[in-house]
């Protein structure tokens, strides 16, 4: 895995499309199938654009892999991003979905435990590369740092198809997180394997 960069960033968006576009999350933020892959892809250039800037935005040397990390302490959204992001969903739906799905999203980042903690936004493989063990080998060398460092991780897992994987890797499940006419977040968490110091 490398850097990402801005020049990346349409095809890393080009493979997020694709990887979520069955996502249970992602059909319910864009329910309607003829306009999704488009809604979508200005989904995933928003919040790609966004996540460059924290400098931990990842893909592999031939785009099959895509991995996205916040750092503790890092907030993912200030209010300006907040409400632009607000906009654009209610843009492809109406306000009274947009809000929900904002109120929903607002319930999902309550859901992170207390403690500083790394956050992994999204990780994709390519639909090709599924099955090659390409999936652990995207997290792997973020995962041995923080390990390293001390610092667990968070992630909410919006496909329980991912959540094995996770299990794999050291996550374990927290309570889910059921969402009013919508779906159900399962938080995992990641304790520190074997670190030299400890950020909890």
């Amino acid at each position: 895995m490398r850097h990402a960069v801005a020049a990346d960033l349409h095809r890393c968006v080009q493979l997020l499309v694709s990887a979520y576009a069955e996502d249970p999350f992602y059909r319910w933020l864009f329910p309607a199938e003829d306009t999704r892959p488009e809604a979508l892809a200005a989904w995933f250039t928003r919040v790609s654009t966004n996540h460059l800037k924290f400098g931990h935005y990842y893909r592999s040397e031939d785009f099959s892999a895509v991995a996205t990390w916040v750092p503790p302490d890092v907030p993912l959204n200030n209010a300006s991003d907040w409400e632009e992001g607000r906009r654009l969903v209610a843009s492809w739906t109406d306000d009274e979905h947009a809000t929900r799905v904002y109120d929903a999203i607002a319930a999902r980042g309550r859901s992170r435990p207390g403690g500083p903690s790394w956050q992994l936004i999204y990780v994709a493989i390519a639909d090709e590369a599924r099955g090659a063990g390409l999936g652990p080998s995207a997290v792997a060398p973020m995962l041995h740092m923080f390990d390293e460092q001390g610092f667990a991780v968070f992630y909410n897992a919006t496909n329980t198809d991912n959540i094995p994987l996770l299990e794999r890797v050291g996550f374990e499940r927290l309570d889910p997180l059921p969402i009013l006419d919508g779906p159900t977040f399962q938080p995992m968490y990641r304790k520190p394997r074997g670190g030299v110091g400890s950020a909890e």
